[in-house]
């Protein structure tokens, strides 16, 4: 399980840089070279990628990219609309449960307590 505490910069923008052992074990499940370079408008569907989202138990589709080209920062965006916005101060997280790609978000203080 990898992931972290959601700034108020973050959850104003919407959008999570994800650090190096998250964008890791995240290329388990999704390969490095399938993961759109360029902004999500260059092409939406390409942008879309799909989660379990453990607190809901339905699947959830997000934007992931590489927001610019030429560099390897990894961006997850966000989303009220497509079922995964955590507040600010929570802790989210990435994990699989049976093979499967999973992410889920909690209070910090339950995160600090496991």
């Amino acid at each position: 399980m990898v992931g972290s505490v959601i700034t108020d910069r973050e959850y104003y923008d919407s959008q999570l840089t994800l650090v190096q052992d998250e964008a890791e074990f995240l290329f388990n499940f999704i390969p490095y070279g399938s993961i759109l370079r360029g902004n999500v408008a260059s092409d939406e569907d390409a942008a879309l990628h799909r989660f379990f989202h453990l607190n809901t138990g339905q699947y959830v589709f997000l934007n992931l990219v590489f927001p610019k080209p030429e560099k390897d920062e990894l961006r997850l965006y966000l989303s009220e609309e497509r079922g995964f916005k955590p507040d600010a101060g929570d802790f989210w997280y990435l994990t699989s449960q049976d093979g499967e790609l999973c992410i889920g978000s909690m209070p910090a203080a339950e995160w600090h307590r496991m």
